[in-house]
């Protein structure tokens, strides 16, 4: 079938649009010889529309990021069509070739993300989609879930409780600091910290476990015959279980609430608000939080009782699943598959996600949920910002410390996260590259010039005059900052008492600077460095090089067959490890490193300790690695970013807080 037929297929079958879309791509290949032709070019262009045209129907069909559809929809159609390209009628390149393909590409990565996000025509995706969790937990502020048997975990590690065993499980629960989960065999296995005996399970088969997120540090399991046992910390005899035969239980701030197997609910431990008075029925699912509880009655509807110092007694009508409670707020599964929640919202924990989910679990002040494709989305407290990039699109960006700034697809700069200095107040015009330092951020416009704003306690807003092509800022303690301008040539200003400032003479293709030290690429792919060089930073392997990125007190670097060089130091976090493969962009936060894969995937090494190397699924363009987060540039130009508050694994996403789609394996 012809790609010009393509359309008029999506227009009336479009469900039969998906195998004909793969066909169609399989068959438009370059001719041997690299010898390109306008009618390869024309293909492409018509396999373009293609794809757009299945986008918006299921756009419009699974009512998502509907604001993308042109004229928008009518019902559950698109209400205009995507006009048939006119022949090309330009010059044929490589270029422009490869140029279609890779568009090509990131729309047809979309339309797996819709696939596998939506169970709609999975099977038309090449290869897997998102890895399925089966069960979710959400502790303080960290939370783990089971993958295929295994165990994930992320968000804060100060006490090891990301530090998950190898082996396969059935149930996980998530603490202050700690976790346990019960392995396929039944026994407990408990890691994290351990200042209450928390992590001294007791032996034995246990099919449930339960652990509190809002700041005790006790757990209750039930044994294979009913049975209920407690350990860890017990000032208000909240691990003082009673006797009988269970089917659930839960475990609040210091008190602790069962279903007793003819469906009563039974609470014991601290009582300073009446969060032990149960309500008299029959019940099939509870939570407990900070000082209140709630449950689900026999038909359906919640039922909360204990403190209400927050809006936490005051669930909606209607007929429930699952439950889950913070330190003050719940959120529920509806029997349509919908997410409510109630109670406290001072940090986004209400902002529910849309769409069907199959469990839900809440953390302190954040939620996590389990849609129907397996994938998790998690809403709630985000720390600084440096996770909320806005709506938009996008074709650069750069991450500070606490910070992030990207450039729009039209010029404009968009930044976001902590603004103590104006790093966060970009100027108005159109810009074609940024940096970001410290607490500060500087970027090129479209005239060349070189504008700074944020902290300029070095002179690191004064940048010289002059054309430039490309910048680079030092990290979280460099005060300075290098340019190239459009001869080649770099200029470098701000704090210079290590030799920082004092770049080399010649003609440079591409720049990084790092604290106190930075690098170049010159003409001829090798690399120079200047600066403080008292861990070997400034120490560069030889060879040939296309680009560069320069850490707190390391470097690390692409070669011309792909490949990753870091040198510098590496102390215990891997810094230098880079992983094997072939790249194409490559940046470094303080002591971590993230790179683009030629085929799209992000990677990323050294220090994990808030999960800043933990990156999202899909294929990207452009990354940016700041201090204890990273960004990327993904899909359709949208942005993506993960950081202790939302370092999270393969196929998750702060739903409320991105202006992209979450994209899962493709």
């Amino acid at each position: 079938m012809r790609v010009r037929q393509l359309l008029l297929v999506v227009l009336v079958a479009w469900c039969l649009l998906v195998p004909v879309l793969a066909v169609a791509a399989a068959g438009a290949q370059p001719a041997s010889g690299g010898v390109v032709t306008g009618q390869q070019i024309t293909e492409r262009d018509e396999l373009i529309a293609a794809q757009k045209s299945l986008l918006n129907v299921y756009r419009c069909r699974l009512s998502i990021d509907t604001d993308a559809v042109p004229g928008g929809c009518d019902g559950d159609e698109p209400a205009g069509t995507v006009s048939l390209p006119a022949p090309f009628a330009g010059t044929p390149t490589m270029q422009e070739l490869e140029r279609r393909d890779q568009l090509i590409s990131t729309q047809e990565a979309l339309l797996n993300a819709y696939r596998c996000r939506f169970g709609i025509d999975a099977d038309a995706v090449l290869g897997v989609c998102a890895d399925q969790h089966t069960a979710i937990a959400a502790g303080q502020m960290h939370t783990c879930a089971i993958r295929d048997g295994a165990i994930v975990c992320w968000g804060r590690n100060d006490g090891g409780q990301l530090d998950a065993p190898e082996g396969r499980y059935t149930a996980i629960a998530a603490g202050l600091g700690h976790s346990c989960a019960i392995r396929d065999d039944g026994a407990i296995v408990c890691w994290g910290r351990d200042n209450g005996g928390q992590l001294d399970a007791p032996e034995g088969r246990y099919t449930a476990i339960a652990s509190s997120s809002t700041g005790s540090d006790h757990l209750c399991a039930i044994r294979e015959g009913g049975a209920i046992v407690c350990w860890g910390h017990n000032a208000h005899g909240q691990t003082e279980a009673p006797d009988g035969r269970y089917t659930a239980l839960t475990v609040g701030t210091d008190h602790s609430c069962a279903i007793r197997d003819d469906g009563a609910v039974v609470c014991w431990g601290r009582d300073d608000g009446g969060q032990l008075d149960a309500p008299e029925g029959r019940y099939t699912a509870l939570a407990a939080g900070l000082g209140y509880s709630c449950a689900i009655r026999d038909d359906g509807a919640v039922v909360c009782w204990g403190r209400d110092d927050g809006g936490q007694l005051d669930a909606p009508d209607g007929q429930f699943t699952a439950l889950a409670t913070g330190e003050r707020h719940s959120c529920a599964i509806r029997d349509d598959n919908a997410i409510m929640c109630w109670g406290h919202g001072d940090h986004g924990q209400l902002n529910r996600p849309g769409g069907p989910h199959t469990a839900i679990a809440t953390g302190e002040r954040h939620s996590c949920a389990i849609r129907v494709d397996g994938a998790i989305v998690c809403w709630g407290y985000n720390g600084d910002g440096q996770a909320d990039p806005p709506d938009g699109r996008y074709s650069a960006i750069a991450a500070g410390v606490r910070h992030s700034c990207a450039i729009r697809v039209d010029g404009a700069i968009a930044c976001w996260g902590y603004n103590g200095d104006g790093q966060a107040d970009p100027p108005d015009g159109q810009y074609i590259a940024i940096a970001a330092g410290g607490e500060h951020s500087c970027a090129i416009g479209a005239d060349g010039a070189i504008a700074c704003w944020g902290r300029g306690s070095h002179a690191q807003l004064d940048p010289p005059d002059g054309q430039y092509s490309a910048i680079a800022a030092g990290g979280e303690h460099g005060r300075h900052l290098c340019a190239i301008d459009t001869d080649g040539a770099i200029a470098c200003w701000g704090r210079g008492d290590d030799g920082q400032l004092d770049a080399p003479g010649g003609q440079y293709s591409a720049i990084a600077a790092g604290e106190r030290h930075s690098c170049a690429i010159d003409a001829d792919g090798a690399i120079a460095c200047w600066g403080y060089n008292g861990d070997g930073q400034l120490d560069a392997p030889g060879g040939r090089y296309s680009a560069i990125a320069a850490g707190e007190r390391h470097s690390c670097a692409i070669d011309a067959d792909g490949a990753i060089a870091c040198w510098g130091y590496n102390g215990d976090d891997g810094q230098l490890h880079a992983p094997d493969g072939q790249y194409s962009a490559i940046s470094a936060g303080r002591w971590h490193t993230c790179a683009t894969r030629t085929a799209g995937a992000i990677a990323c090494w050294g220090h994990n300790g808030d999960g800043q190397t933990d990156p999202p699924r899909g294929l990207y363009t452009a990354v940016a690695a700041g201090v204890r987060h990273s960004c990327a540039i993904g899909a359709e130009n949208y942005l993506w970013c993960w950081q202790w508050t939302s370092n999270l694994p393969s196929g998750v996403s702060w739903e409320y807080t991105f202006g992209g789609l979450w994209i899962g394996a493709i």
